[in-house]
């Protein structure tokens, strides 16, 4: 989560990053090389506006979107979650 404020403006992004691993095809990948990974964003979201000096509408924002995530991690992982529930 990255919140930026610069006067009245503010901006935010909210991304969930985890280890990818990149498929090339044998003619793209370098030799030697077993794989390629990294982290990438795999869900992200961003919101710019105006504060009207008030912090607790930027955290409304920050709110918000922590809770979308976790709407959306729980819906596409439901079957894994209930397991682990249980």
């Amino acid at each position: 989560m990255n919140v930026n404020v610069v006067g009245p403006a503010f901006s935010e992004s909210v991304e969930f990053m985890r280890v990818v691993e990149v498929s090339l095809p044998f003619w793209v990948k370098p030799e030697g090389v077993d794989s390629l990974t990294g982290y990438a964003a795999t869900w992200n979201v961003r919101v710019t506006g105006v504060h009207g000096s008030d912090a607790g509408y930027i955290l409304s924002w920050v709110t918000r979107y922590t809770d979308k995530f976790i709407d959306e991690y729980l819906r596409v992982n439901a079957d894994v979650c209930g397991r682990i529930a249980n």
